[in-house]
């Protein structure tokens, strides 16, 4: 899940988080927000399967 994500990113501080666009709980684009908020060192790489670009954008 979105919260999942970010509870591990900020816990464990890996040099990179790789999520989707789409998660449960909240989206990756704000779980990366988040991410980036509390841990700037963190890089996060968002892949999605998704084509449309209401998903992507």
């Amino acid at each position: 899940t979105g919260p999942d994500a970010v509870r591990k990113a900020i816990a464990h501080r890996p040099d990179v988080v790789l999520m989707d666009v789409r998660l449960s709980g909240m989206s990756g684009i704000e779980a990366c927000k988040e991410i980036k908020h509390t841990a700037p060192s963190v890089r996060v790489i968002i892949l999605t399967s998704y084509g449309d670009d209401d998903t992507v954008f």
